[in-house]
């Protein structure tokens, strides 16, 4: 279902260099021995990027955070440019996505022995979502919400939705504003307006034991991610439809024996879906193929233990309005739109042209104040609007 969202413009960044141009779009955390006392090793962690062609590392901290993670989970607030993860103190940690530089650290406010995990920043509405856990003996799962400069913790959720959350795993559909988890059985998506279950449908996988390290596409609203299989090991780029349940394997052979939790992440511009192996080997994996492209083991030097809570950077989707000028308004509407959109603008404008989110030109002609959309499938788009020196207006359309 497809809801109105008012007022909020959107632009995508479609000048992202293509795969092989540039590697260092993912970052995470590098983790690093820093004295090795012959007891007790004290750790530290930078957030650094990774050379997915190369496996190594460049630090862009130039202090430490400590060597706490709690429920492998971090998001990135591409607005602000903050990393978000939180720590085993019960604190949230902000970093500068850019410097690196810490910002600060946030106690959590929890009630003892409850958990807030798997949260993921909607860039929509600027709020961080996650599933509040109670206690595990007899733990209950509530939608909530997280203040990170307060570390308030808002319930969304009147009742729990789940006995039981399945590796971490998480998925936010931003246009649709739906929030999916696994229990293991079944594919949970949950309305974050609401915190209610909005679908439950069992995962059914035919080619392999489990689905698990999943994340959304927002280019085709599916989510992607390992389907594995026990005897043998193997590991299987695939994607999930969470109407049906139904998951389809991409990759014809596996791409490795085993992946480690929490450490995933995808390209939607160039249709690469990151993940790091057991044996610390970095996989860029085709979305489309499910080939590898490219699979580097991490060089972590003679004192790294790992990498980890990694992100793709590039295909960052910003709110802004990006118009001519000051004086240049330009609106369009209805958002969603299904058959056509209306434009009003106090600028003459002649052209225009709509992309899809990975920058593919779908349609274009000259303008007057209604375009016609029936033949655009559903999905989220971008027009770019000229006028007649040239100038570009960019804004975010929804098509259902």
């Amino acid at each position: 279902m497809l809801k109105k969202i008012s007022q909020l413009l959107l632009l995508v960044l479609i000048s992202i260099p293509f795969y092989g141009s540039a590697q260092n779009n993912i970052v995470g955390l590098y983790v690093e021995i820093e004295n090795d006392n012959g007891i007790v090793p004290e750790y530290n962690m930078w957030l650094s990027t990774i050379n997915t062609g190369t496996g190594d590392i460049s630090q862009i901290s130039n202090q430490g955070f400590g060597n706490l993670i709690s429920n492998k989970t971090s998001t990135v607030d591409p607005i602000q440019n903050i990393f978000y993860y939180t720590n085993g103190l019960g604190e949230i940690v902000a970093i500068d996505e850019q410097s690196g530089a810490f910002l600060y650290n946030t106690p959590m406010q929890l009630l003892p022995n409850y958990y807030f995990q798997q949260f993921v920043y909607n860039e929509l509405d600027q709020n961080i979502y996650g599933l509040e856990r109670t206690p595990l003996d007899g733990g209950k799962f509530y939608l909530s919400t997280i203040n990170p400069q307060t570390g308030v913790i808002t319930r969304i959720s009147d009742n729990s939705i789940a006995e039981g959350v399945c590796n971490l795993d998480m998925a936010l559909d931003v246009v649709n504003e739906v929030y999916y988890f696994s229990n293991c059985s079944d594919l949970i998506g949950v309305d974050i307006n609401t915190g209610s279950v909005v679908s439950q449908v069992p995962l059914n996988i035919p080619n392999a034991d489990y689905f698990s390290h999943f994340k959304f596409n927002l280019s085709d609203q599916m989510i992607y991610g390992v389907a594995r299989t026990v005897n043998p090991n193997g590991i299987y780029l695939a994607k999930l439809n969470p109407q049906t349940g139904v998951v389809t394997n991409i990759s014809q052979q596996s791409v490795a024996n085993s992946v480690n939790i929490g450490d995933e992440a995808i390209d939607p511009l160039n249709e690469i879906f990151y993940i790091k192996s057991g044996n610390n080997d970095f996989l860029s994996i085709d979305m489309q193929t499910g080939g590898l492209l490219n699979s580097p083991n991490i060089n972590l030097g003679e004192e790294g233990l790992g990498f980890k809570l990694i992100y793709y950077r590039g295909s960052k989707i910003l709110l802004d309005t990006e118009n001519f000028s000051a004086e240049t308004k330009v609106d369009i509407y209805p958002q969603p739109a299904s058959q056509h959109i209306y434009i009003e603008s106090n600028q003459e404008l002649v052209r225009y042209e709509i992309y899809d989110i990975k920058g593919e030109l779908i349609q274009k002609n000259s303008l007057s104040n209604l375009i016609h959309v029936e033949p655009i499938p559903s999905g989220m788009y971008f027009i770019k609007f000229y006028d007649r020196n040239g100038n570009i207006s960019n804004k975010k359309i929804l098509i259902n």
